[in-house]
Parts: C-alpha cells; sequence; structure tokens
C-alpha cells in the first residue's frame, strides 16, 4: 500500500509539472564578480539586508565567504573559511539571528554564523542527510530536502513530520538539484540541467505550496548560466549563477503573481475548454490502476 501511495504522488507531481509552466526574462545584472582560483558559487541567502555568498573551491576543501549590503550593491566582507563541503543550502532565521550553512550535498552537518558579524558560532548534527534548507519564518520550522524528497523539521532541527510532505523531486539523472527558498507562502526550488550529463544547460525553479502541493515552472533560458540559489528583498527575486561568462552573477527580478496567473487562467479556462488535464488524468489512472493489478497478480504468485 505504501508503494501505491508514492506512485499516486509521483504521477500527481508529473501531470501538474507539465500542464503548468511559465518563462521569465533575466537581465537586471546588479552583482557581478570573477571567479576566485575557480571558487564557484554554491549557495547564498538573505540576512536583513545583507547578501551571505560562499564559494567553494579544491573539490569542496576551501571555501570563500563574501558579504554584499543589497542596499548600496557594495561588497562589505570578504574572508576564506575552513571547508564548508559542498554548501549545497543556506538559510537565516530571523529570530535567532543565525546563518545557517548544510556542510554538503547529502551531509547532516550544519555550520552556524552570526547573523551581523558574519562570524562562525559553532556546527552541530542534524538527523537527516539534508541538500537544500529554508527557514519559515511564520510557521518557526525549517524544510529540507534529502535528495528528491522535502521534509519539514521544528526550530530545534528536528523531524516535526516524519514523512515527506514533498515526495519524488526530479528524480531525472541529469539534474543539478541546487537550494530552495521559502517566500510569501511558496517553495521555490532551483534545479539546472546538467550539460556534462547531456542536459541542455537551463533552468527551472519549481514552486509549491506548504502542503507541497505544485504551483509552476519558471523557466530561465540556457544562456545566463547555472542558477544555484534563490532569495527575495525589497519584493525583487534574487538569482545566484555561475555565469557562463566565468562570472558569479546576481540578478534582481520582479516576483510571479501567481495569484493573478491562476484567475487569468481560470478566465480562458471558462471562454475555451481544455481537455488536455482529462486526457492525461485518465491515462494517469489507468496507469496506476494497471500496477495495482500487477501487484496483486504477483502476490498471489
Amino acid at each position: 500500500m505504501k508503494y501505491i501511495v508514492y506512485l499516486i504522488i509521483c504521477f500527481s507531481l508529473l501531470i501538474n509539472t507539465c500542464l503548468a509552466k511559465q518563462e521569465i526574462e533575466v537581465n537586471n545584472k546588479l552583482i557581478s564578480f570573477n571567479k576566485i582560483d575557480n571558487f564557484n558559487l554554491q549557495s547564498f541567502t538573505i540576512a536583513k539586508n545583507n547578501l551571505f555568498i560562499v564559494l567553494v573551491g579544491n573539490e569542496d576543501k576551501d571555501s570563500i565567504i563574501k558579504v554584499y549590503n543589497l542596499d548600496t550593491l557594495k561588497e562589505i566582507k570578504s574572508f576564506k573559511f575552513q571547508s564548508l563541503g559542498h554548501a549545497n543550502g543556506i538559510t537565516y532565521n530571523s529570530k535567532t539571528n543565525k546563518i545557517y550553512v548544510l556542510g554538503s550535498g547529502g551531509d547532516d552537518t550544519i555550520f552556524s554564523f552570526d547573523g551581523s558579524t558574519f562570524e562562525y558560532i559553532d556546527s552541530f548534527k542534524i538527523n537527516i542527510p539534508a541538500r537544500s534548507i529554508t527557514y519559515v519564518e511564520d510557521e518557526d520550522i525549517y524544510l529540507v530536502r534529502s535528495f528528491i524528497n522535502g521534509y519539514i523539521l521544528n526550530n530545534k532541527f528536528e523531524y516535526n513530520i516524519k514523512y515527506p510532505f514533498i515526495i519524488g523531486l526530479n528524480a531525472n539523472s541529469n539534474v543539478a538539484r541546487q537550494d530552495w527558498t521559502y517566500y510569501n507562502k511558496y517553495l521555490y526550488y532551483a534545479t539546472w540541467s546538467w550539460i556534462r550529463l547531456g542536459g541542455d544547460g537551463s533552468n527551472k525553479i519549481y514552486v509549491y505550496d506548504l502542503n507541497g502541493k505544485f504551483i509552476d515552472s519558471l523557466y530561465i533560458n540556457n544562456s545566463i548560466g547555472e542558477i544555484e540559489d534563490i532569495g527575495f528583498y525589497n519584493n525583487k527575486m534574487i538569482l545566484g549563477f555561475n555565469g557562463y561568462d566565468d562570472n558569479i552573477n546576481f540578478y534582481f527580478e520582479d516576483i510571479v503573481n501567481f495569484k493573478e496567473k491562476e484567475i487569468v487562467e481560470e478566465v480562458k479556462d471558462n471562454k475555451k475548454p481544455s481537455y488536455i488535464k482529462y486526457i492525461i488524468g485518465s491515462i494517469s489512472i489507468l496507469v496506476i490502476v494497471s500496477i495495482i493489478f500487477i501487484l496483486k497478480k504477483k502476490k498471489k504468485l
């Protein structure tokens, strides 16, 4: 029964992903600097009015932390630090005024930094190998991704709900799974179509609500670079890339208003009904029923 539930959820995620998508233009580059000794951007977060950036190099053995003031767009701090692993995820907790960096992709270590001075505080273990992390201030919880599933942790980094609230995130082997960020009731999850593994270099941001319901996909063309993370400041979306121009680039773009988009789609649907949803839905139901039948038949054998 557990496998059937997983299959149903995965099929519904697949249907939603196929039906909802929109492209966003990326033009407003406001912060850019040359890569330092081949150190690549891995993740970043917004702490008050500052952009806290982690660069990783030497096969994840060294890291560089850079901080930019988002009001002046000037660098206010830059220093080398010990290994932070792959540092695939970073988040800021406004209540503790601490920045939390995941030790690596799939590690259970978190490094904490002061949100004002940006000095290192300590490191500790959590009970899940996480790859993405974000703090939800309204609920005082953390959302973490463990490879292809999303989990909820309480404010002490402990399991709040052990059953994943999102299942089957981008199982495609040529997708680079990056960090995610919660903002204004939505969870934004960045991915990159990995060129070395056969991808086309394009970027896709998956958007979910707190119940794990898929909302939309935001596409970015393949000329910008590899997206690493997403942030939000002064009603703008901040997108960070390892650019194909050998620079690390940050773009400030308008936030997509999903409520307006939903209203427009409802009006269109009323004028001209779409049968695609029903066709895909019917096919999916038949596939699920067939799988259940096969599983039952195997048990009898």
